[in-house]
């Protein structure tokens, strides 16, 4: 596992609250930078998990497994509680797309594994039914690759292989097949209803189903620089552009300040 814009705290004094930052499939996990550094500036000290095959001298996406993935999380998880805890201050997780549903994976995975609330962006528990389609290349193995089609520039591989896909749905599959109490935390999810990727719906109706009281859904549309069949992707001023990613800056650092040592001058409201 890789972890990426960490660094030992100088003081855990100042810290008001520890993230876990958690990327998505075959998305540069440097690409989260900007959402580390709003977390920094409001005083909760990021630790950013960089999964295997995202980052050079990892394994290759045809390496990959859900368990895998999920230990790797567990390790961030671990580094993140540590801080936490000699810091006394609050743990987050924000997530974004694979990453979201790692989250939720861990948490239902583990019992011992716990955070105080949570954002999701665009979180991949409920993929559109054309993003399934991917599995008719199963028969040809893990290391079938197929050529990316992200954004320019946001891509940790011009391909994804078979393996980090079915890692991906046996995720989801057991998520969906699990109880949801470990799930029931303070949990904001953040989606542009036009989502290549996820279904908006889908996902408020399970939340709705499985009666979770505790999570929110809340939409934005992205309006960046981007073509619209990229609605997926919705981690920066680039994707989002500046009204809408300002916004949700503003209401991740809400959602968390409310547990901080200390409220944000600049938050309150």
């Amino acid at each position: 596992m890789g972890l990426w814009g960490w660094e030992k705290p100088s003081s855990f004094n100042s810290i008001k609250g520890v993230a876990i930052v958690a990327h998505g499939l075959n998305l540069r996990p440097t690409r989260m930078l900007p959402l580390a550094q709003v977390l920094r500036g409001a005083g909760i000290h990021p630790v950013c998990v960089a999964l295997s095959g995202h980052v050079d001298g990892s394994k290759s996406f045809a390496d990959v497994s859900r368990e895998a993935w999920l230990d790797e999380m567990l390790e961030a998880y671990a580094l993140a509680r540590s801080i936490a805890d000699q810091a006394r201050c609050p743990l987050y997780f924000l997530g974004y797309s694979l990453g979201a549903l790692l989250g939720q994976d861990l948490l239902t995975e583990r019992s011992d594994v716990r955070w105080d609330r949570q954002v999701l962006l665009a979180p991949a528990t409920h993929p559109r039914t054309h993003t399934r389609l991917v599995r008719v290349f199963q028969p040809f193995g893990d290391a079938f690759a197929i050529p990316s089609l992200s954004y320019a520039g946001y891509a940790a591989q011009k391909s994804t292989a078979m393996a980090a896909y079915r890692a991906l749905f046996e995720s989801e599959k057991k998520l969906m097949n699990t109880s949801v109490d470990p799930l029931r935390i303070p949990t904001r999810v953040y989606i542009d209803p036009r989502d290549e990727m996820v279904s908006t719906k889908k996902i408020q109706k399970w939340i709705e189903q499985n009666k979770l009281k505790e999570w929110k859904l809340d939409t934005l549309r992205a309006q960046g620089s981007l073509p619209i069949q990229y609605r997926h992707l919705i981690i920066d001023e680039t994707t989002l552009g500046k009204a809408a990613w300002s916004q949700l800056c503003r209401k991740i650092l809400f959602h968390f300040k409310e547990l901080t040592k200390e409220t944000p001058a600049d938050l309150t409201a």
